[in-house]
């Protein structure tokens, strides 16, 4: 009976260790893949200021090529000629605009994905950290 105690609480050490070592590994794992997701964060961040400032120029571009358009009315001669050059490029423009403005969109997207993933890994954390200070009660 003694040996089966002390082979019960051989195994309840291991099991204790064991948990231990992953309580460990997953704490160290989830900050890891926090602070991943702290520089996915912070590159996003960096991405949609880019994206803001393509949007602007776009729009600006679209301005002047509307603006254009306007001054080119006087002009009989050359007017069919510009205008098809000027449609062409406002064509263009507002493709880059949709497609910046469909950029911007998923860049918000990702970016409620990534802090919702954040908080996620914070709860982790928290528990990992939980876990390892009640393997440390548990301590042979």
């Amino acid at each position: 009976m003694a040996e089966k105690s002390a082979q019960a609480v051989e195994l309840v050490k291991e099991n204790i260790i064991s948990m231990k070592d992953i309580s460990s590994r997953t704490l160290f794992e989830s900050e890891k893949t926090n602070n991943h997701f702290l520089q996915y964060k912070e590159i996003m961040n960096k991405n949609r200021t880019a994206f803001d400032l393509l949007m602007k120029e776009v729009l600006s571009v679209c301005n002047i090529i509307d603006e254009s358009k306007r001054q080119l009315v006087g002009l009989q001669t050359i007017l069919p000629q510009m205008e098809d050059k000027t449609e062409y490029a406002l064509a263009i423009s507002q493709e880059t605009l949709a497609k910046s403005e469909q950029m911007v969109m998923d860049s918000n997207h990702l970016m409620k994905e990534v802090a919702q993933s954040h908080e996620e890994g914070l709860k982790i954390s928290s528990l990992a950290r939980k876990l390892k200070e009640l393997n440390k009660e548990y301590q042979i």
